[in-house]
């Protein structure tokens, strides 16, 4: 039965309020209030995975000295903590990697794609996303969600950045009605701020600008204590500041607003047309109801409180009866001072001898009760005993075998291994939808993009301005950064199995390995096939010919270089591009006949080879002075093919 209340709700829509820092307030106050349940969970399990006694969810109180248990209250098996860092290892150290596919794009915008691809892979190194991210994942194992925040940064050079930082669960709130089917329309990002910083990240812009005592007497009245009534007595002055999103209620809806303040005054605010909030959430348990799931501490919760109570009674028990018991009879006459820890002593007795009474401390089916809950633990997050200890199976030798192994373990968490792969792509369009959303406003975002092409480290500066794509136009997609075992000797079995099958060539299979300790023996090995890829991207990306050299691999280069021409073709490469290709594949067979022809008549020079060796016009050349290829043919030496 719904239970209608009698007094009307005040208005908290704060976003139809000019400046509204007092209404933004009183809705935090009440979300707050909301939120106090969901807050004990954490401080819970916080404790639990940490094994020591936080006070509260401030971080002064919790770093002091006496947050910390005393010996008792320590736990003497954490199963929580076990799985959770296993977990995290599987799952949480792969790399998942955002590619752009056009949809049915020219040749120009998928050659803008993967630039676009280029930036975004930039901008996750640039900002160290994915050392951020492992956080997340194990936040989101402990307290339920792993947050990550994108925001604006401008650099000491005047550069704009999209960067990012991890938000703890408990400072992102959402009101439980507003959020019940998953899709809340305002969020609330609580943090506490150096009042100094606050001073100097808004000092200077346009509202403040001519106003700076305003805005430090703004900063001194606002409120200190946080939402506990936790007074922060530290060495810093720090405020609580409210960063505040309401999206639009409809397409072209005026609504959407984005503010940031204190109690006392509004620092920021601007309007927020976009569907979307500036946050990347992974959560382990998706709920059925309402926003925030839960993770690995409350699903084990239970058993880690059994173990607890368990290990306290054998603790008391051997204390109680583990040390023998030494029976005299009466009137025996035995000095009890003879009866000491001492070896090989001489005792005197009358009568019946002592007699040395061991008990049993605790029945054999409560040590086995004991261990039937650690295996539930790891059984209930499907965690496997040999992957918390860090082995494999002792039979298990081969790749194969050991793919299975782990493919198996891997089912188990295959739902969480999507969220945390999603959890990146959602990284991935917030990146590009804030590149867009700063280019609009005359702040075009630059990402330095380090990335390898075939055996050389390159470094781009790549701006916006340069890739602005519509997000129509292309496709995401989300794949792992490699699919090869993470062990130097899983990897060289993995590969060795392929080059068997035939499935590579010893080429690829020399890419693969990528052992840090043959790198120089892999770059002499493979530059016959990267010069060739070098020079084809020489051609489609930069439009400049490269004449294939004498002295490489010319089957080799007319193999890879007819596929290039097909798949450009393919791809509605420019007309001039395509001419590029079909010139350097001519080229290529005319060193081949050149190499041939020597061959077969080694004591002919090259000044008195066939007409036709020495100067073959490019297709749709006419007669005339002699190319540059032929040239270089008659100048250049014979090369045996491969």
């Amino acid at each position: 039965m719904i239970m209608l209340s009698e007094n009307p709700r005040p208005d908290m829509r704060w976003w139809r309020e000019k400046d509204p820092y007092a209404e933004i307030w009183a809705a935090l106050t009440n979300v707050i209030s909301e939120d106090e349940n969901r807050r004990s969970q954490i401080l819970h399990y916080l404790r639990l995975y940490g094994n020591k006694e936080i006070l509260n969810l401030m971080g002064s109180t919790h770093i002091t000295p006496g947050a910390f248990w005393n010996e008792r209250n320590y736990l003497r098996y954490n199963v929580v903590k076990s799985v959770i860092d296993t977990v995290a290892s599987r799952i949480g150290k792969n790399r998942p990697k955002a590619a752009f596919l056009t949809s049915g794009g020219d040749f120009t915008q998928q050659r803008t794609a993967l630039r676009l691809e280029k930036y975004v892979e930039g901008s996750f190194y640039e900002t160290d996303i994915y050392d951020k991210g492992s956080h997340c994942f194990r936040d989101a194992c402990i307290m339920g969600p792993g947050i990550l925040k994108f925001y604006e940064k401008k650099t000491k050079e005047g550069n704009w950045k999209v960067w990012n930082e991890r938000v703890f669960p408990w400072e992102l709130l959402v009101d439980y009605a507003d959020g019940r089917d998953g899709h809340p329309t305002q969020m609330f990002h609580v943090k506490h701020i150096d009042t100094n910083v606050i001073y100097e990240m808004f000092a200077d812009s346009d509202k403040w600008r001519n106003k700076k005592e305003e805005l430090k007497n703004a900063i001194e009245l606002a409120q200190r204590a946080d939402w506990e009534g936790v007074d922060i007595d530290s060495l810093v002055d720090q405020k609580l500041c409210v960063e505040s999103w309401h999206l639009p209620s409809g397409p072209g809806a005026k609504d959407g607003r984005h503010v940031i303040s204190l109690s006392s005054a509004v620092l920021f605010e601007e309007e927020w047309d976009e569907d979307w909030f500036p946050f990347a959430i992974f959560q382990w348990s998706r709920p059925t109801i309402g926003f925030w799931g839960t993770g690995i501490a409350k699903d084990i919760n239970g058993i880690q409180i059994e173990i607890n109570r368990l290990l306290d009674k054998i603790q008391k028990s051997y204390h109680l009866f583990a040390n023998p018991w030494v029976a005299v009879q009466v009137g025996s006459k035995v000095l009890k001072s003879h009866i000491t820890n001492g070896v090989g002593r001489i005792l005197e007795y009358q009568g019946q001898p002592p007699q040395v009474v061991t008990h049993q401390p605790i029945h054999p089916q409560v040590i086995s009760y004991l261990q039937q809950l650690k295996m539930d633990a790891l059984r209930q997050t499907g965690v496997s005993e040999m992957a918390a200890q860090g082995k494999k199976p002792a039979d298990l030798e081969s790749g194969a075998a050991l793919r299975e192994y782990n493919d198996i373990e891997d089912t188990r968490h295959a739902g969480p291994a999507q969220q945390y792969e999603r959890f990146y792509m959602d990284a991935a369009k917030i990146i590009v939808r804030m590149s867009q959303r700063m280019h609009k406003q005359g702040k075009t975002p630059e990402v330095m993009a380090h990335y390898k092409r075939r055996s050389r480290k390159w470094v781009d500066l790549i701006k916006w301005s340069d890739i602005n794509i519509d997000e129509s136009s292309y496709v995401m997609q989300i794949f792992p950064t490699s699919l090869l075992p993470s062990t130097p000797a899983g990897r060289t079995a993995t590969v060795q199995e392929w080059l068997r099958s035939g499935l590579v060539d010893k080429v690829t299979a020399m890419h693969l390995l990528e052992l840090p300790d043959l790198e120089q023996v892999q770059t002499l090995e493979v530059a016959s096939y990267n010069i060739v890829l070098d020079q084809m991207e020489s051609i489609l990306e930069d439009g400049e010919f490269v004449h294939p050299e004498p002295y490489q691999d010319l089957m080799l280069a007319l193999k890879l270089s007819q596929t290039t021409y097909l798949q450009a073709k393919m791809d509605k490469a420019p007309e001039d591009r395509l001419e590029m290709i079909r010139r350097y594949i001519e080229a290529c067979k005319r060193l081949i006949d050149k190499t041939m022809s020597q061959e077969k008549n080694p004591n002919v020079p090259p000044s008195s080879l066939p007409a036709q060796a020495q100067d073959m016009p490019l297709p749709g050349a006419g007669a005339g002075p002699v190319s540059a290829e032929a040239a270089m043919l008659q100048a250049s030496p014979g090369v045996a093919t491969a």
